[in-house]
């Protein structure tokens, strides 16, 4: 099977981003809708940063030696510490839900920034590793590379085994 961390690693990104976004409408618009939109998006995002996590622990296995390692156990770190701000923010905002209070409010925005900025950083190295180090991308031969630089050129003549033409 390949490597299910780049499917998986977008959700977490997206949804503790739009979390702690619905979290600032309910703190400065009062809203109660907005602050449960942050709950369940901000579970849904500790949830799937938890399988981000784990399946980069499985693809760490690509990086074994180079400079790309270094990225890499940067990379891994700022993975945990997503996970712990997102299960963090997602456990203030379920116990404020329960308890029905509003006094964790600043807690949850405070925690929840924190998380977006290890979310950034998390996203920028994995990014790195795979766009200037190449890590879990196949390589394209070198003389297909030459031989067409920008892809395969596209034929002057219509293909003549399908009929294009509509009568009338």
């Amino acid at each position: 099977m390949p490597n299910p961390h780049p499917l998986i690693v977008h959700f977490p990104i997206a949804l503790f981003i739009i979390a702690v976004v619905c979290e600032l409408f309910a703190y400065f618009l009062k809203s109660r809708l907005f602050g449960i939109a942050a709950l369940v998006n901000g579970v849904a995002a500790a949830i799937s940063a938890f399988a981000a996590v784990v399946t980069g622990l499985f693809a760490k296995t690509l990086v074994t030696k180079g400079p790309a390692v270094f990225v890499l156990e940067s990379h891994e770190t700022m993975g945990y510490l997503v996970l712990a701000t997102a299960l963090a923010f997602a456990g203030i905002k379920l116990y404020s839900h329960l308890k029905q209070t509003d006094k964790y409010l600043t807690s949850a925005i405070a925690v929840g920034l924190l998380g977006v900025v290890f979310t950034v950083i998390a996203g920028h190295e994995g990014g790195e590793l795979v766009y200037q180090h190449g890590v879990g991308v196949n390589k394209t031969p070198q003389t297909q590379l030459n031989q067409y630089p920008y892809g395969t050129p596209l034929t002057a003549e219509p293909d003549s085994s399908s009929d294009s033409t509509v009568s009338r």
